[in-house]
């Protein structure tokens, strides 16, 4: 991710109000349904295996969904899918959260 990316998608999370950080989150283990998640799956692919994301934001030409998500220690984070105009996952990544 370059540098321009990394620093739009941490303004978008520090923008998102904190008690979206509340919200359940999704287990992040080593099959579970994060590490489905590909590069050319639609919005509607990510929403039946995740759900209905936290919170959406258009940034830079792509849609971004964000996911609260814990992995098997407990810590919890952001996960950011990021669709291309059409619709279909062009990255994921995750913003790790301070407890």
């Amino acid at each position: 991710m370059n540098r321009f990316h990394t620093m739009l998608l941490a303004g978008a999370v520090l923008a998102l109000p904190v008690s979206t950080l509340a919200a359940p989150s999704i287990a992040y283990s080593r099959d579970g349904p994060v590490r489905s998640i590909e590069a050319g799956q639609t919005q509607d692919d990510v929403k039946s295996r995740l759900g209905n994301p936290m919170s959406t934001r258009d940034l830079a030409g792509e849609t971004h969904y964000y996911y609260a998500v814990e992995d098997n220690f407990g810590e919890r984070a952001v996960l950011d899918v990021a669709f291309d105009g059409g619709g279909f996952v062009v990255r994921k990544g995750e913003l790790r959260t301070l407890d």
